[in-house]
C-alpha cells in the first residue's frame, strides 16, 4: 500500500478529523483532501510523470508530510532533501536522482536559483511559504 492510499483512507472514514495534532494551522483530513487533489491537478496538467522524481526542501515542518501526500496522488515519489546539508552535496544528490521537481521553503528562495542551475533535471519549482 502507497502512503497516499493511507491518507485517502483515513479522509473516507474520518473527514473531519486533523492527521496532525503539531501541525499549526490544523487541517482536517477533508480540507487536506481537497487541497491536494487540486494542487495534484495542477501538477497533472503541468506534465508530472509517474513515478517522477519530487524533491522537497524544507526546515523541519509539518506541512512536508501534506506536501508529499500532493504530489503522491499524481505519482510522483518523495525525494527527501536535508536543508542541513551543504549546498554541493545536495546538488550532487539531486543530479544523482534526475529530479523533475522542486518544492521549496520561502527561507530557501535565494538559493534554490544556484540549484535550478545546476540541477539539469529540474523542470519545475515551486515555493511554499508559511501558509498552507
Amino acid at each position: 500500500m502507497r502512503a497516499i492510499d493511507y491518507f485517502d483512507r483515513g479522509a473516507e472514514h474520518t473527514p473531519i478529523v486533523s492527521p496532525s495534532s503539531t501541525a499549526i494551522p490544523r487541517y482536517s483530513y477533508r480540507e487536506l483532501r481537497a487541497a491536494s487533489e487540486s494542487i495534484a491537478g495542477a501538477m497533472s496538467t503541468a506534465g508530472i510523470q509517474p513515478e517522477s522524481p519530487v524533491a522537497i526542501y524544507s526546515p523541519n515542518d509539518a506541512r512536508v508530510l501534506s506536501a508529499c501526500w500532493v504530489f503522491c496522488a499524481p505519482g510522483g515519489v518523495w525525494v527527501p532533501i536535508n536543508y542541513r546539508n551543504a549546498a554541493d552535496a545536495n546538488i550532487e544528490y539531486l543530479n544523482y536522482v534526475e529530479a523533475s521537481w522542486l518544492f521549496y521553503h520561502s527561507s530557501f528562495r535565494d538559493s534554490v536559483r544556484g540549484i535550478k542551475n545546476r540541477v539539469p533535471s529540474l523542470l519545475q519549482l515551486h515555493l511554499h511559504r508559511r501558509r498552507m
